[in-house]
């Protein structure tokens, strides 16, 4: 924990850059998410982000996945929120999956799965961790990430989440 303060206490202390004065970020995504032990899933991610410094945002985000296969005539829903910090890591530097230059990312936070309409699925606190690519546009930029996540659903009881999203950021 001491280690984690320290780290945050860096960070903040950045000097400032540009991407202080700028406005917050938003973005929208589609996502496919492979949730254990509850399915395959499709939804969707919106997420708010802000910047501390040139290297270092903070974003908030809520997704919602609905679990159709094997459901009936209902489907399962999942909500997920997440508190994230992400990192840059490199401007132009990385080949993105497509081959393409582009920005890369680290995005670590807290969150919670909290699924409706199954009472076989069981939520709780997430820990996720995960990368992405931002591939800028004229006036968007479109992103691409891998994020899984650790869902602790009880003192004995763990469950995972493999999301792949993507989308645009105004």
């Amino acid at each position: 924990m001491r280690y984690l303060l320290s780290l945050l206490a860096v960070a903040l202390a950045a000097p400032a850059a540009t991407a202080q004065t700028s406005l917050p970020r938003f973005g929208v995504a589609f996502q496919g998410m492979l949730a254990v032990p509850d399915g395959l899933g499709v939804g969707a991610r919106v997420r708010a982000a802000s910047a501390l410094n040139a290297d270092i945002s903070l974003a908030l985000g809520l997704g919602v996945t609905a679990f159709i296969a094997g459901s009936g005539d209902r489907a399962d829903y999942a909500f997920e929120p997440q508190v994230s910090a992400i990192i840059n890591v490199g401007e132009g530097r990385f080949r993105d999956p497509v081959g393409q230059a582009s920005n890369a990312y680290v995005i670590a936070g807290i969150g919670a799965y909290l699924p409706a309409g199954s009472e076989k699925s069981s939520g709780g606190a997430t820990l996720h961790g995960g990368v992405g690519f931002v591939q800028p546009l004229n006036t968007t930029s479109l992103f691409y990430e891998f994020n899984p996540a650790l869902v602790v659903r009880g003192k004995n009881d763990v469950g995972f989440l493999f999301p792949v999203r993507v989308g645009l950021i105004f």
